[in-house]
């Protein structure tokens, strides 16, 4: 299976389940493939077929965009260079969950979450930990008896019960003496706060000198600009009340590429922006509002800029 035919198949079990995609053609290259968001959920999805090339800028890039849109990210590959990676195991580069395709399949088509994750050393799971100490005092194990049964030390125990992680076969043993349920289901769509490495997610050494024109302005104004590595747009603007997606280019080209652009301002839901070269015409496109480059020089104010957009959005 090639990325094309993985990328289609992620985008159609997206689809059937209700969640809405941005379009597919692409405008460059990004490091992430497919936006898709179903209610408060929202997904940026790097597909690949080896997923050991995760880079690292790209990783830090999804990490960031999904802090600063309240998303999850997630990468759906194939293979590893140790081999085909395995139906219902999560596996995970620089923090980011990786799954199959089948893997995907299973959890949104047929609702069944994945409940093993690899790590260094093998496969684990995540145990209940408080359930299983509730379980273990109600049964009148000691820690050390339940260790003796386990075939492990009182201290890994104790850990169990502190949410450390454990094997498949410690978890299904402990399952076996409490004839219940521990091992917890992962939730791949959970948003999680990443921690993100400015100086790798950041690329400032801008050298198109409209964007350079256009950014080194807006920050006099007291935006703070994020211009990133691979993205799908060119910044992410924010000021004291808004974020906006960003995007500054000439008019014909962002002509060309209005379904893209229209595509993700819709799934974020987020507001957004387009700096244009040579479109003094036109406040706006498909709803999104329209700044002239040169006009922008002549803005002196963030809430004038701010009062500009909001009424070319309402238009």
């Amino acid at each position: 299976m090639r990325k094309e035919a993985i990328e289609s198949s992620t985008r159609e079990i997206l689809s059937r389940t209700g969640f809405y995609l941005n379009s597919g053609h692409k405008m460059r290259r990004s490091a992430i493939d497919i936006i898709a968001r179903k209610d408060r959920t929202l997904l940026l999805v790097k597909v690949l077929e080896n997923i050991d090339g995760l880079d690292k800028k790209d990783a830090e890039t999804m990490k960031l965009l999904a802090n600063l849109l309240s998303g999850t990210a997630l990468v759906v590959g194939k293979h590893y260079c140790g081999g085909q990676m395995e139906r219902g195991v999560v596996y995970s580069r620089f923090k980011i969950p990786i799954i199959s395709v089948e893997t995907l399949y299973d959890y949104f088509i047929e609702g069944v979450p994945p409940y093993v994750f690899s790590a260094p050393g093998g496969l684990y799971v995540k145990i209940d930990a408080q359930k299983l100490r509730n379980l273990r005092e109600l049964a009148g194990y000691s820690l050390g008896a339940l260790a003796d049964e386990l075939g492990v030390s009182r201290k890994a125990v104790q850990l169990y019960e502190e949410s450390m992680n454990a094997t498949i076969e410690i978890a299904l043993s402990l399952e076996e003496i409490f004839n219940t349920e521990l091992i917890k289901p992962i939730d791949i769509t959970k948003p999680e706060t990443y921690e993100v490495n400015p100086e790798l997610a950041e690329d400032m050494l801008l050298t198109d000198e409209l964007k350079k024109k256009v950014f080194t302005h807006l920050k006099k104004l007291g935006c703070h600009v994020m211009h990133l590595r691979n993205c799908p747009f060119d910044a992410i603007t924010r000021n004291r009340e808004y974020l906006f997606l960003t995007w500054v280019d000439r008019f014909e080209r962002i002509e060309r590429n209005l379904e893209v652009i229209d595509s993700i301002v819709k799934v974020t839901g987020k507001k957004s922006v387009i700096f244009v070269k040579y479109k003094k015409s036109k406040t706006s496109v498909r709803g999104i509002p329209l700044i002239d480059t040169d006009d922008l020089q002549h803005i002196d104010e963030d809430d004038e800029m701010l009062r500009i957009i909001l009424e070319r959005d309402e238009e």
